[in-house]
């Protein structure tokens, strides 16, 4: 009986661990296309002065054409990602400010996802 009780302690800590380190997306993006769309999708994420951040993006493509990359506020392209069906990379773009990670597309069908952690 002591050493059921003491498992279920264990995996409960466990778990709560997990869950407290768990990170969260300082900025996500999930798109998905059923008919040919062109345009541009957008999201924007703060960074601290010399901060890292991990980016993931996956894709799945169907029709079209796609292309990724990262900007600073100001417009200045930090990181051309271009098109990947699966990526993980790290980027430390140096300066504090605001960032995006834009993606535009062309006729493209399918789906996107992308997440930025810190």
């Amino acid at each position: 009986m002591k050493k059921c009780i003491t498992a279920v302690l264990l995996v409960s800590l466990l778990l709560g661990v997990g869950l407290l380190a768990r990170r969260t997306p300082l900025a996500s993006m999930d798109r998905r296309f059923s008919a040919p769309e062109t345009g541009t999708s957008e999201v924007s994420f703060d960074l601290e002065r010399g901060d890292t951040v991990r980016l993931s993006l996956t894709s799945t493509v169907r029709g079209g054409d796609y292309h990724a990359a990262v900007y600073s506020a100001d417009g200045v392209l930090v990181e051309d990602i271009g098109k990947a069906k699966r990526l993980e990379m790290s980027l430390t773009p140096g300066d504090a400010g605001t960032y995006s990670l834009r993606v535009e597309y062309d006729g493209f069908v399918g789906s996107l996802k992308a997440k930025i952690y810190r």
